[in-house]
């Protein structure tokens, strides 16, 4: 009965909202969809400020855009102190209320085993030495795909790696023209024209 009423629930994605335009990338992003076609988690790993978290919430944002999961969510976990708390707050995510009597785990595949669904878990490194729960619910789940932000892999049987270095910057030779596209210019271009618009 229970799964019977997740299954006729609407599916609502919600994306946090961006005020500053997304810049180049192309390259990772068409990699990264490809992959994420074909596997079912994928780790996003880099170091601090190289720019995981704004590159999983742009693919986020065109596979929703295309239609490609019924639903589509970022998941924040860079504020949880312990890796019980990460399916409690997927659940808050969804928009779903914890029931006291069902473990989190049930409740989740209960209401996503036969969705297709896309989750984004950004900032996992500090909760990576307990995450098995997610091989169960990518186990019991088959149309989910999980998409994760980490300074850390994961080390999970289903996870594929994308390692994500920092943008493109361009040659100590290049003329000015050549330069001015290339990716690390060009963010450092826009961010300098919100504050200088005369830049």
């Amino acid at each position: 009965e229970a799964k019977a009423k997740f299954q006729s629930e609407k599916i609502v994605s919600q994306l946090p909202t961006r005020q500053t335009s997304f810049v180049g990338r192309d390259v990772e992003l068409t990699e990264l969809a490809t992959m994420l076609a074909n596997v079912q988690l994928v780790t996003l790993l880099g170091t601090g400020g190289v720019g995981k978290t704004r590159l999983a919430l742009q693919l986020a944002l065109e596979q929703q855009k295309l239609g490609a999961f019924e639903g589509v969510y970022f998941v924040s976990l860079e504020s949880l102190t312990s890796s019980e708390l990460i399916l409690p707050t997927i659940l808050s995510t969804l928009g779903l209320t914890q029931q006291s009597k069902t473990e989190p785990l049930s409740q989740l595949i209960d209401f996503m085993a036969g969705r297709s669904i896309l989750l984004v878990l950004d900032n996992l490194e500090h909760l990576v030495e307990n995450v098995n729960m997610l091989s169960d619910l990518l186990q019991q789940c088959p149309n989910l795909k999980l998409l994760v932000t980490s300074r850390e892999r994961l080390n999970l049987e289903e996870e594929h790696l994308f390692p994500l270095e920092g943008l493109a910057f361009p040659l100590t030779n290049a003329t000015f023209e050549e330069a001015k596209n290339v990716d690390a210019v060009a963010l450092f271009s826009q961010r300098a024209q919100q504050l200088y618009p005369q830049f």
